[in-house]
């Protein structure tokens, strides 16, 4: 479990992007991401970093501060109310961004990642009142 710190909401995003990419990766069966080698130019360098780091970026701006936010409510119905908002725009933007399908493989495994993550980290920090 780790402390309420923003720096940790921070590496929660992080670690669930790292598990993200992985399980599209295997889903996928495609390892592009991890051929640094094509990596040849800085056009080549700027759309890898673009195709990495884009959603965990737009992620730690938009929703570290309603998440730290939630876990500091002291009533469970409005932490239950601001983390379940917060995963569906996140569930929406990433659906927005990448394939405006309503229903998504790719963003439901997100979402169930940051779920399952969120109570992994912070277990004991969910308000019980």
């Amino acid at each position: 479990m780790l402390n309420l710190k923003v720096i940790n909401i921070f590496l929660y995003f992080l670690i669930k992007c790292v598990i993200f990419f992985c399980i599209l990766m295997l889903l996928n069966n495609d390892f592009t991401l991890l051929k640094i080698s094509n990596i040849k130019t800085r056009e080549g360098l700027f759309i890898y970093l673009w195709m990495i780091l884009f959603f965990p970026i737009i992620d730690m701006i938009f929703f570290a501060i309603p998440i730290y936010n939630a876990f500091k409510v002291k009533k469970f119905i409005m932490f239950f109310l601001i983390i379940t908002i917060t995963m569906i725009i996140e569930y929406f933007l990433y659906v927005y961004f990448t394939t405006q399908h309503l229903f998504d493989r790719d963003a439901i495994i997100k979402t169930c990642i940051s779920v399952l993550l969120l109570m992994l980290f912070f277990y004991k920090r969910i308000p019980t009142g």
